[in-house]
């Protein structure tokens, strides 16, 4: 009746080593950053430490070379 199947892992025993991304965090984290996406003005998310976390659409349009802020640094 129910059909049993081995994951690929389990099968050629391999497992999945890379970052997790399937928690809490990292969810709440892309919900987050999609609906800052979604705001027509152009929104930095920085933290304590003044390191940009989040940079949305609008805001990667309007920093362009002609605009007095500049990012720097990773893209």
């Amino acid at each position: 009746m129910f059909d049993l199947q081995i994951p690929l892992a389990a099968a050629t025993g391999r497992a999945y080593h890379g970052p997790e991304r399937r928690n809490a965090a990292s969810l709440a984290w892309r919900w987050l950053a999609a609906a800052l996406d979604e705001i027509d003005y152009g929104v930095l998310l920085v933290d304590d430490d003044l390191q940009l976390l989040h940079v949305n659409h609008a805001a990667r349009r309007e920093l362009d070379d002609a605009h007095p802020l500049m990012l720097l640094g990773r893209s």
